[in-house]
């Protein structure tokens, strides 16, 4: 007589758990996402992250010679998103202000690379600005 039912895996019969889920992409990672993706939309030249004072960070672009304030954060959040963005360019922080990086982005079906500049100030806090290709 055959089994009509599948035999479940070994991890399965060990923990009780099902197949694994797709993993989703944290928060931070969905913010610097979002951020990137409503730049490049919106025709922004250049996205430029920097601390507005020692509680809130800022992330404003530049779109036909303007500059636009678009997201004020808590400093923590500001930090992490800063974080995220030195990861993914490599920037060594620890090393020295003014490095040059370039941030893959994906665009609809394309890969963009937006060069990007760390900057570090006198207080410790740290800028970040991306230039964005016309598209």
């Amino acid at each position: 007589m055959a089994n009509s039912r599948p035999t479940p895996s070994l991890f399965q019969r060990l923990f009780n758990f099902g197949r694994p889920k797709e993993l989703l992409p944290d928060p931070v990672t969905r913010l610097i996402d979002l951020i990137l993706e409503e730049a490049i939309t919106a025709g922004a030249r250049r996205i430029h992250l920097c601390p507005q004072d020692s509680h809130v960070g800022l992330i404003r672009w530049y779109v036909q010679d303007e500059w636009h304030e678009v997201m004020k954060m808590p400093m923590a959040n500001y930090s992490l998103v800063v974080s995220r963005l030195n990861a993914i360019g490599e920037l060594d922080t620890a090393r020295k202000t003014g490095q040059h990086a370039t941030i893959p982005v994906t665009f609809g079906a394309r890969i963009v690379d937006l060069p990007a500049r760390s900057i570090i100030n006198a207080d410790n806090t740290q800028e970040v600005i991306l230039d964005c290709p016309s598209l």
